[in-house]
């Protein structure tokens, strides 16, 4: 019997993975009905589309855009645009060049219509443009992936997939020419484009991503057909409109901005997840409502580090006492510190960066500027501190709503749950 199973599960009920595209997920999100209809109506202005999802790290981005996708995907929205889905997201990299990134979205799009329509491989179009991105890869990398599209494993659902892409040195005028007859072979089939998401913005440095799409803007961006949907950081269009405004100004509509679900809805988005996955119609959630709360309080409403944190917790449970079924807020509460105290142990901090998240976690949130409240003669020597804290996911930042230049930091779950105690609700 798996974990999972002893628990009462066919499978995990906290998976911090984005939810995919597919019918299974689709009936497990929750929320977002508001911020689903401002896409909607972005996206129905014209015959493409370039639009812009901002969100912190964590909240949800992702599954929101891919249960968006299949509402254009399935109609279910009346009156908007018949797109067909990606399901992958095109993974910005730092060493991506406009050549990579149009491989991939073509790859994307042979493998949509791959598991839409099952004899596709048969039509003529389609075996030109997968023949096209087989020889790219194969020409420029030295190596061949047969007849299969590229960078996918053929996995759909609750799977952590990524389009893989290859440097290559120029964009080829074949590349560009595939771009538009991947759109007219799709219009055939009846849609009327195609949704290309846009993710990893939010994790690189803000003047290669402006760069990047300043490059791609006329080659791919402006073209017919296409929603390009980009995945961001809160703050990252304001930023557009400082050090790109002429790209700024292509976008359809104003940021789609996606907050942290209520801790109201977080219980809902569980309860499903235990509805669809339980044995028996008795089985109930193995962390109380109060464990809940208290990942979603130090996660600032970070959905997915309260499942990956639910996820851990449940697995040291059964690690250290494998015949129980039932978790105490102190047993699990322990725990936490216990998985906090060990994650942090393992990245070897100074005794200087020890003391920086001590006083993130009384300060709360504070800004670089704030760095006599750490000790520090200058901004500048608190930030070389604060961006290495913050690769090692210790410390979080949004946009600063009073300088669009600016951030606000925080202490993550981890660094509160190691430093701080138990709040009073879980009686413990």
């Amino acid at each position: 019997m798996g974990i999972w199973q002893n628990f009462g599960f066919r499978d995990n009920p906290y998976n911090p993975l984005a939810l995919s595209t597919s019918k299974e997920d689709y009936e497990l999100f929750v929320g977002r009905v508001r911020e689903g209809e401002k896409l909607k109506i972005n996206a129905s202005t014209g015959d493409r589309a370039i639009m812009i999802v901002e969100g912190d790290v964590g909240v949800g981005k992702t599954s929101f855009i891919n249960i968006q996708q299949r509402n254009f995907w399935q109609k279910l929205y009346p009156d908007a645009p018949y797109l067909l889905p990606s399901f992958q997201t095109i993974q910005l990299r730092s060493d991506m060049t406009t050549a990579d990134f149009i491989l991939s979205v073509l790859s994307n799009i042979l493998f949509s219509l791959k598991i839409i329509k099952k004899e596709i491989e048969k039509e003529e179009t389609f075996q030109y443009i997968n023949s096209l991105v087989n020889q790219q890869i194969d020409s420029r990398t030295g190596f061949s992936v047969g007849g299969g599209v590229y960078g996918f494993s053929g996995q759909v659902g609750w799977q952590s997939v990524t389009t893989v892409t290859q440097p290559i040195a120029v964009v080829t005028q074949s590349l560009i020419n595939a771009v538009a007859d991947a759109y007219t072979f799709v219009k055939s089939l009846g849609f009327e484009g195609i949704f290309v998401p846009i993710n990893n913005i939010d994790i690189l440095e803000e003047g290669f991503v402006i760069n990047f799409l300043n490059e791609i803007r006329d080659l791919f961006l402006t073209q017919k057909g296409y929603w390009s949907t980009l995945i961001a950081g809160r703050g990252f269009f304001s930023i557009l409109e400082i050090n790109a405004p002429r790209l700024s100004e292509m976008f359809s509509g104003r940021p789609i901005i996606i907050g942290p679900l209520k801790l109201e809805e977080v219980l809902e988005a569980i309860n499903k997840r235990i509805e669809k996955l339980g044995l028996s119609p008795e089985i109930h959630s193995p962390l109380s409502d109060g464990i809940i709360k208290l990942l979603y309080e130090l996660s600032k409403g970070q959905i997915r580090y309260l499942f990956k944190r639910a996820t851990d917790l449940m697995l040291q449970f059964k690690t250290e006492f494998p015949s129980a079924t039932t978790i105490t807020n102190k047993q699990a509460f322990n725990l936490l510190r216990i998985i906090s105290h060990e994650r942090i142990k393992r990245l070897y901090l100074t005794k200087t960066e020890m003391q920086i998240l001590e006083a993130a976690v009384s300060l709360r949130k504070f800004r670089p500027k704030d760095f006599a409240k750490f000790n520090f003669r200058s901004s500048q020597a608190l930030y070389s501190h604060l961006k290495k804290l913050e690769e090692y996911e210790l410390l979080s930042k949004t946009g600063d709503p009073e300088n669009a230049k600016a951030k606000i930091y925080m202490p993550s779950g981890d660094v509160q749950l190691l430093m701080g105690k138990a709040p009073d609700y879980l009686k413990i």
